[in-house]
Formats: structure tokens, sequence, C-alpha cells
């Protein structure tokens, strides 16, 4: 029984001995390894910029009232479409109490004018009729004084009419003369017919003011002046009476039909926003105060993409480049856009240097675009239709040439020379080198 047990011991410990020596002789070979290979194929490549950004209107106007007060009613709503003058809101008026003081002030001495102005005018107008009456003035129109007046009106409107006839025909042969049309001495005759019609009409302005000193009574134009101060105060008393009617309930009686109490649109589009509410105070705009913003409107026909472009790609771009975007909110489509803008300035963001792009974007009616929209932008900067292309990363780059390993019989290879062309990144374009047929090793 010893003695098997021996023996079956000793076995095992051969067994183990064999195998473990087996298993470090396996080990120890050469594992044979097989590579990889791949074809070029016909393919375009795209060399792009990427930007990244949003849509935009370019129009988007905050609509802010005229008024102070309170919202009556909101006639529109977030997604209505309207057009210019179309009214958004009405507002009822909280007079503000300083320029309602001020406004009843006003018209209270505009009052007090009048009624002195008329006083004035009713006093100079009965102290002139008495100096008609008197002789003093004469209402005949044939008398020698009335005469030599209008006959000195009728020169001096003729030395009016020459001297500007004489001032176009100045002008003109100064442009002519100054572009080399016509000769010094032309111009010269010019110049000193101008001086003689402005000599004639400053004599006959003279004789014209002296007939009237002589013709009429100073009364006359005392009564002149009067009238004026009268017209000038019942103006201001209309304007007056307008104003306080304007700040008590936003509509002027000089127009009736307009009404500060209504706000309406500036131009024609979609409303984006009512951030108010009805019965909420809003603030007019002034040079003191930006206003509350009623609505906001954009005319969502006209989207533009507005992004930043690295300063490492800026200088690749130019403006009338094609662009490709992407939305986030519609992941299915593509649209187009045309740079119209590259800013001259850029911004430093997150330690990166950015500038700013501005391109139009083409509308598109299968889609609706929300203005807000995120979006990124593919900057088409060149382009290879069908040519011969491989993936970059299994060429070998040196500092002098580009080669290539191509399979000539089962797991041999060898370098070849290549030439290439535009890269997009991940495939780059075969100019020669490099056939359909070649097996390329794939590097690992």
């Amino acid at each position: 029984m010893k003695t098997l047990l021996r023996t079956m011991t000793v076995l095992v410990l051969i067994t183990m001995v064999a195998g473990t020596l087996y298993y470090l002789y396996v080990r120890s070979k050469p594992k044979q390894v097989i590579h990889k290979t791949v074809s070029c194929k016909q393919m375009d490549i795209v060399k792009k910029a990427v930007a990244s950004g949003r849509v935009v209107a370019r129009k988007e106007i905050e609509i802010k009232p005229q008024v102070s007060g309170i919202i009556d009613a909101l006639l529109v709503e977030a997604g209505d479409t309207v057009k210019k003058d179309q009214v958004l809101a009405k507002i009822k008026l909280i007079p503000n109490l300083v320029r309602l003081n001020d406004a009843e002030a006003r018209l209270k001495k505009a009052q007090v004018n009048q009624v002195y102005a008329q006083k004035t005018y009713n006093r100079v107008k009965k102290r002139c009729e008495q100096a008609v009456l008197a002789g003093k003035l004469s209402e005949r129109a044939d008398s020698p004084n009335l005469i030599k007046l209008n006959q000195a009106k009728s020169e001096l409107q003729t030395a009016q009419l020459n001297l500007s006839d004489a001032q176009k025909d100045f002008d003109r042969k100064k442009m002519l003369y100054d572009k080399k049309i016509i000769t010094l001495e032309d111009y010269d005759n010019t110049v000193l017919t101008l001086n003689r019609y402005k000599e004639v009409y400053r004599k006959a302005l003279k004789n014209y003011g002296m007939m009237k000193a002589q013709t009429f009574d100073i009364t006359a134009a005392e009564l002149d002046e009067a009238k004026n101060i009268l017209d000038k105060a019942k103006e201001e008393l209309k304007s007056s009476q307008s104003n306080l009617q304007l700040i008590l309930k936003g509509i002027s009686s000089l127009s009736p039909e307009k009404t500060n109490t209504l706000v309406r649109a500036t131009i024609d589009g979609m409303v984006l926003d009512i951030p108010v509410k009805e019965g909420a105070s809003v603030v007019e705009i002034n040079t003191q105060y930006a206003g509350t913003t009623i609505a906001i409107i954009a005319d969502m026909d006209d989207m533009i993409f507005e992004g930043s472009v690295d300063e490492s790609e800026i200088n690749k771009i130019n403006v009338g480049m094609d662009l490709i975007l992407t939305i986030g909110a519609i992941a299915d489509a593509k649209f187009k856009a045309v740079i119209e803008h590259i800013s001259p300035k850029g911004v430093e963001k997150e330690g990166a240097i950015q500038f700013n792009i501005r391109a139009k974007v083409q509308p598109d009616k299968n889609y609706f675009i929300r203005a807000g929209y995120s979006a990124g932008a593919d900057i088409v900067l060149d382009k290879r239709k069908n040519v011969l292309a491989v993936e970059e990363g299994n060429l070998i780059f040196t500092q002098s040439d580009i080669f290539a390993e191509i399979k000539i019989r089962p797991n041999v290879f060898e370098k070849r020379k290549v030439t290439v062309g535009l890269s997009d990144g991940i495939h780059i374009e075969v100019v020669s080198g490099l056939s359909l047929k070649d097996k390329i090793k794939v590097q690992q």
C-alpha cells in the first residue's frame, strides 16, 4: 500500500513538472500577430471651422408706454402676429401730481396773458383808428405816399429775384470752376455780377424801409405787434389746455384722434413675450427712466445666427462664407446661413479669445425657428468632392514625408510614399501613391 502511494505521488510530481515546462515553452514562443488592413474610398472631404451661439431675430423691439398708469387691457398674447400701429394694450392714466400742477399753473398763466394781450390790442387799435380819422394815416390807395411805397416794394421784389438768380448762377459756375470746366475769367464775371445784384438789393431794401417809415404812422407798427402778441397768447392758451387734457385723459384736443393711452406696435412681427399683466402699474419711457416693457415684438421672417469663433480659426473665414446650422431643438434638420459680419475685436471667454460673427439664416418653410434657440455652426473652409481618401490615423507622418504600409503578401507590408491634400481631421485626401485596390495596414 505504501509502495502504491509513493508511486502515485511521484507520478503526480512528474506530471506537474512536465506541465510547467510545457507552459513555459509555449509562453516563450513569439506569437504571430495578424494585422488588420483597410482600403481607400471615394468620398467628399470638407474642412470646417466650428462656431457656437444662438439664433435670434434681427429686429427685436421692446414696446414701452408713453404715459405712466395701469394696464387696463391687454389685446394680444405671446405668439400672436401683429401689424405696425396695431393696438397692443390700453392704459388707464394716473396723473403725475407734479406735472399736473405745472400744467394747471401754465394754463392759468396763459389765460392771464391772453386777457392782457387782448386789452393791449384793443387799446392800440383804438389809437390807430383815431390816427386814421385825424388824417395822419391815409387810407387812399392812390395817395402819393402809398404809390411810392408800392413802387419801392416792387423794386425790392425785383431786386430779390435778380439776386436769387445771380446766386444760383454763381453756385453753378463755382461748381464748374472747381471741376476745371470753365475759366477763371468766367468765374470772376459771375462774382462781379453777384456783388452788383447784392448792392442793388441792399439799396432797394433801404429805400423800401424809408418809404415804409414815411408812409405809416408808428401806431400801425404797434397795432401789428399787438396783434402778433395776441395771436401768440391764444396759441399758448390752446397749447396749455391741450397739455392739461393730455395729462388728465391722455388725449390732446389738438389731435383728438391720437392718444398716448393706446400702446401700439412699431413694426410688423410676432409677439415674443408680454412681461406684464392686466392691472399692473407701468412707467413711461423718458430721459430718466427706461420705462416698463409691455411687449416684445420681433420680425420672425428675418432671423440671424449670433455666435463666436476661436481666434485660431478667425483668419480662415470671410464675409459671404456659407454656414451649416444645427439647432439643438430641431435635431433632424440642417439650416443654411451666410456670414454677413465678423467682429474686428475679440472677447475673452473662459481664458480663450473669441470673435463674434453674425450670419443671415435662410428660412425653411418646413420648420419654425423660435428666437433664442441655441445652435452650432459648421463653417465650410474648403471642400473636395468625390476624391480618394483614407483615414488620417493609418498614415505614418515624418518630418519630411508621409508613408503608408501596403500589404504585399500575407502579414508582410512595405512602406510607400504618399502625397496627400485636404484633411477634415479624420479623413485625408490622397493625391498620389495609393489606389482603391491597396490594402493599408491599420496603425495601432
